[in-house]
C-alpha cells in the first residue's frame, strides 16, 4: 500500500510524495531530500517527530514556530490553454505577485512580459483579480487562481 503525502514550506513549490505504508516522517524527508528540524514540522497544527508514521493524505508544514503561527494555505495556479498547474504555499497578506515570486526565475518568467507586466489575467472564484490582489484564506485550505492569456481586446 502506498501513501501520498505533501510537504508545504513557504518559498518552495508544494510537492507530493508517494511513500510506502508504514513509513516514518524521517523516511519522507529522506526521500524528499530535505532536512528535518525538530519543532518546525507540523501535521494538523501539531508538531511531529521523525519517528511518527505518515498516513495517506497527510500534509506536513515546515516553518519556524512562533507564537500565533498559522499554517500556510495552498494556492493552485492554473494556466488556461496549456501548462501544468503549479501549487504554491501562501500565508495571510501575500499578494498573487508575492506568491508567484516563489517560483524559479524560469518559471516566474512565464507569468510576466519582458517589461515586467503580467502576461495573464487572473481570476479567483470567478472574479477578476490584479497581480497585487491578496487572496483571502480559504476555509478549505486551498484556493485556485485561474490565469488566462491577456490579448488585445480582452
Amino acid at each position: 500500500m502506498v501513501a501520498i503525502v505533501k510537504i508545504v514550506q513557504l518559498g518552495t513549490e508544494i510537492k507530493s510524495y508517494a511513500v510506502e505504508s508504514g513509513s516514518t516522517v524521517y523516511d519522507l524527508f529522506e526521500q524528499a531530500e530535505r532536512e528535518f528540524v525538530d519543532g518546525e514540522v507540523t501535521r494538523n497544527q501539531r508538531c511531529v517527530s521523525e519517528d511518527d508514521t505518515v498516513r495517506d493524505g497527510d500534509t506536513f508544514y515546515v516553518a519556524k514556530m512562533v507564537k500565533g503561527n498559522v499554517d500556510p494555505y495552498e494556492v493552485e495556479i492554473f494556466r488556461l490553454g496549456g501548462g501544468r498547474a503549479i501549487t504554491l504555499p501562501a500565508s495571510d497578506g501575500m499578494s498573487i505577485k508575492t506568491i508567484l515570486e516563489q517560483l524559479s526565475p524560469e518559471e516566474k518568467a512565464q507569468f510576466f512580459r519582458q517589461n515586467g507586466t503580467p502576461a495573464f489575467e487572473f481570476r479567483i472564484n470567478g472574479e477578476i483579480a490584479t497581480i497585487d490582489s491578496v487572496p483571502s484564506r480559504p476555509a478549505s485550505g486551498k484556493i485556485r487562481v485561474i490565469c488566462s492569456q491577456v490579448v488585445k481586446g480582452n
